[in-house]
């Protein structure tokens, strides 16, 4: 017996009478239950290629691994076809619908295309049973039906979706872990830098042309149908794309797999266009997927489950303010750039302490581009941050200067700017309770056409420091152009094991490299407890907001070496001493692995210098 599935029931007997609903009232599309499956079964798939209109195509059921029950289990299937002929399938296809006759010849939705296996010309994937994805609640408050004919809930469906993985025999390369972010505006080095940022936040992002702004109302969304889970909208955006699977009424399923897997959720759930799919062997982590971006409003996606993301139409999630406006050295506005940040905050485990520091810095940063016409520009910039809370709590405010006298690997002004916003937003993301407090966040950036240096000279001791705290160094600068002195305060953690040793703390200019090994071990022994226990939250208000200057200077990076003197750190760091026993190899892995306190780009500032402490215990 054949009928459509809701998904919404908290119960085998509630969720029988759903389907017997459905059924008389034909609400959603006709599915097919998991053990009518059959290998050779000849299907269709639905999906768009490019543009906003879905595209047909072919898929032949080769098997179901795992098991029992649907959730348990992963229908593989073959794809052919004129629209996949040159690229196959990958990320951006997940949710899908594939659709097979029936025993009755009516056209019966089996599940969603949801992850590669690891098959080089990817056109052999695996899909989410229709049973596994509709027993997803479509938003937080609703609670799991359990799988068609088991009473019992569905609590162990993660744990069950990976061994249904291993049993496909191969590792996954897409749709298996967090789903990436398309991040549409920035260019050149200022993406890549974003790029990184996401990576260490585990959040890859891919990065898209600037969306085609469509005038596109308000719209409903139907199967195949490409889909945003949007969590940045404006003069930049960010959303992670796939494909509707099944709707009912104004309720909506997609994806095949979660988008983070958080459960309750409040991201925007907008109609995406799809610019081309990129085709990619699967090989390593190359992928083929699909470049779009979202275009239009169209509902909440209200829960991020195993099996698939649910979501309704029409109301639309809360969003953070974020803003950014760039004056002249006159002080006249010249551009201006705007985005909404999905506010998160009222589920737990939501995106937006990750979020807004990231669109916080993409935001002003592409507003610089768009204004010098150029991806990597040089020059000066003051940039001042305001976190405007709530309830009249007093803004928390902080003013950086960039400096960039030639536009290098690591990018120009631009990225500084976007580094100096993103490093004063993170500060109020350390902890939710200040996270909870913020209304809007606003970048106000002036514009200098100079480019002037700096160089440190001098780092004065803290007048108070303890082991497990944090504490901060006056860093002494010179002004290249007229020799001014400056001196700029740097916040630092003191980590706890350095209690009772003389610890060197380093200011050192010049962007970190990255490692691409991933690792070396001599500072594994050294420094594996630097960060234990993660970022110091501070205490009150009041204590966070001393955290922020408004003299601050990109570009300088704070290290704390334990059981070295300052000399002793800088030497080792900057590579000065001669009497170092590391060859260049040992000396690179060091300054790459080397545990940063606070890290900012740099590109003119110059030098560097270190003092000795002595922490309490």
């Amino acid at each position: 017996m054949h009928r459509s599935l809701l998904g919404t029931a908290t119960a085998a007997t509630t969720l029988s009478f759903c389907l017997l609903t459905t059924a008389a009232h034909g609400a959603g599309a006709p599915t097919m239950f998991l053990s009518d499956v059959r290998p050779g079964m000849e299907c269709t798939v639905s999906s768009v290629i490019q543009g906003i209109e879905p595209t047909t195509f072919n898929a032949t059921v080769i098997g179901v691994e795992g098991g029992p029950r649907p959730s348990d289990s992963l229908i593989i299937a073959r794809f052919s076809g004129d629209a996949i002929a040159s690229t196959g399938i990958g990320q951006g296809f997940s949710g899908s619908p594939v659709t097979c006759p029936g025993p009755d010849g009516v056209p019966r939705v089996i599940g969603a295309i949801s992850q590669g296996i690891g098959q080089y010309d990817n056109f052999v994937a695996g899909l989410t049973p229709i049973e596994a994805m509709l027993a997803t609640p479509t938003f937080g408050d609703a609670p799991a039906a359990p799988p068609v004919g088991d009473a019992s809930p569905a609590a162990g469906a993660g744990s069950a979706k990976k061994k249904a993985r291993r049993a496909a025999g191969s590792a996954a390369p897409w749709g298996t872990g967090r789903t990436p972010l398309t991040l549409s505006g920035p260019r050149g080095p200022l993406a890549s830098a974003l790029q990184a940022a996401g990576a260490k936040a585990d959040r890859p992002l891919l990065i898209a042309p600037t969306a085609t702004r469509m005038q596109v109302a308000a719209t409903g969304l139907k199967p195949g149908d490409a889909v945003s889970a949007t969590t940045v909208s404006g003069d930049i955006s960010a959303g992670a794309v796939g494909t509707v699977t099944y709707v009912d009424g104004d309720r909506v399923w997609a994806f095949g797999h979660p988008f983070s897997g958080t459960g309750p959720s409040r991201l925007a759930m907008d109609r995406a266009r799809i610019s081309t799919v990129i085709a990619s062997p699967a090989i390593g982590e190359q992928v083929t997927y699909k470049l779009g971006a979202p275009i239009a409003p169209a509902g909440t996606v209200g829960f991020d489950g195993v099996s698939a993301i649910g979501g309704v139409l029409g109301a639309r999630p809360g969003t953070i303010p974020v803003g950014a406006t760039i004056k002249n050295a006159a002080g006249a506005v010249v551009q201006q750039a705007n985005a909404a940040i999905v506010d998160e905050r009222p589920v737990r485990g939501g995106s937006t302490g990750g979020l807004l520091p990231l669109a916080t810095a993409a935001n002003a940063g592409t507003a610089v581009q768009r204004l010098t016409s150029q991806a990597s520009a040089a020059g000066s910039a003051r940039t001042c941050t305001r976190i405007l809370l709530k309830n009249g709590q007093k803004p928390l405010e902080q003013c950086v200067d960039s400096i960039v006298t030639q536009p290098g690997t690591f990018g120009g002004v631009e990225t500084g700017v976007a580094d100096a916003a993103g490093a004063a937003v993170s500060g109020v993301t350390s902890g939710e309770r200040y996270l909870r407090l913020v209304d809007r966040v606003q970048v106000d950036v002036t514009m200098r056409g100079e480019a002037d240096t700096l160089e440190i000279v001098r780092v004065k001791q803290p007048t108070r420091i303890r082991a497990g705290r944090t504490a901060t160094v006056r860093v002494v600068v010179v002004q290249g152009s007229t020799g001014d002195r400056r001196e700029i305060p740097i916040q630092v953690r003191i980590p706890r094991f350095a209690a009772g040793q003389r610890t060197g703390i380093v200011i050192l200019s010049g962007a970190a490299g990255a490692s691409e090994e991933g690792g070396g071990g001599l500072l594994d022994a050294l420094f594996s407890e630097l960060f234990e226990g993660g970022s110091v939250v501070p205490k009150s208000l009041d204590a966070l907001r001393e955290q922020y200057t408004n003299d601050g200077v990109s570009g300088l990076r704070a290290v704390v070496l334990p059981g070295f003197s300052g000399s002793e750190a800088r030497e080792l760091l900057t590579g000065d001493s001669e009497e170092t026993d590391l060859d260049e190899e040992e000396f690179q892995a060091l300054f790459d692995e080397v545990k940063l306190v606070r890290e900012l780009p740099t590109y003119s500032v110059e030098g560097a210098a270190s003092t000795t402490v002595r922490p309490t215990r």
